[in-house]
């Protein structure tokens, strides 16, 4: 069950003929953007057949879907090449002066190349919400003309992913879980520095559709956000 192949295979089929096409230029530019790693494991069901017994067992397999699946994935939405640049080296990002979507950037981190989240088509889509709903958190503020603002808390957290028969098979898979929020904002007169962390956790969770495959599937994940930079930002629970 590898979502590179069936993105590929599937892509082909739909006749992308723009992934030999060459690479899309960027569409817009983020300052203020934290690395993203997906982890998403998807449980489904698959039936096997003894003839000689006349038996029928529905056992369960697995996948997993990581960052270079969802770039693969995300390219043929875009008709992107992924084996030319900027979509070689492309990564992920939470774009949080992009409204919290997903983006995808160059190598730079700082091109955007494709927004996966707010993508113009409403059959495709994908969103990691760290701060679904806001919870208790810590936090500190010095103020004066040198001074910060940081903050520890946990929210809920939510994501989704859907293909309708764009790219993939009826797909539409989701969860709601758990965040761990770390950032903070220091200045003085002459620079400022931001930084953030964010580790959502989401235990199985049924009623997914995964590739059209007629058995209600399950899912688990794990995000993780992490960045850093110049000036002033305030994300999530601080904002």
């Amino acid at each position: 069950m590898k979502i590179t192949k069936l993105v590929l295979s599937a892509a082909a089929a739909l006749g992308f003929c723009a992934l030999q096409a060459q690479a899309l230029a960027s569409i817009s530019t983020t300052v203020y953007n934290s690395d993203l790693s997906v982890a998403i494991t998807v449980f489904t069901n698959k039936a096997t057949v003894d003839l000689s017994t006349n038996t029928t067992h529905s056992g369960v397999v697995s996948g997993k879907i990581g960052n270079k699946q969802l770039l693969d994935l995300f390219a043929a939405w875009a008709g992107a090449d992924r084996t030319t640049q900027p979509w070689k080296s492309a990564k992920l990002v939470v774009g949080w002066d992009h409204e919290y979507d997903i983006l995808v950037v160059d190598k730079t981190g700082t091109n955007v190349l494709y927004d996966a989240t707010s993508t113009g088509n409403d059959s495709i889509g994908f969103y990691v919400d760290f701060f679904d709903e806001y919870g208790a958190g810590d936090w500190t503020e010095k103020t004066g003309t040198s001074g910060y603002y940081t903050v520890d808390d946990t929210d809920s957290a939510d994501w989704y992913l859907y293909d309708e028969d764009v790219t993939l098979p009826y797909t539409y898979l989701w969860g709601n879980g758990f965040n761990h929020q770390i950032t903070s904002t220091s200045y003085t007169p002459t620079s400022a520095h931001w930084s953030d962390s964010e580790h959502a956790v989401f235990g199985p969770q049924g009623d997914q559709y995964w590739l059209d495959v007629g058995y209600y599937s399950s899912t688990s994940a794990d995000f993780v956000a992490t960045g850093g930079g110049k000036g002033e930002e305030y994300i999530g629970w601080a904002d």
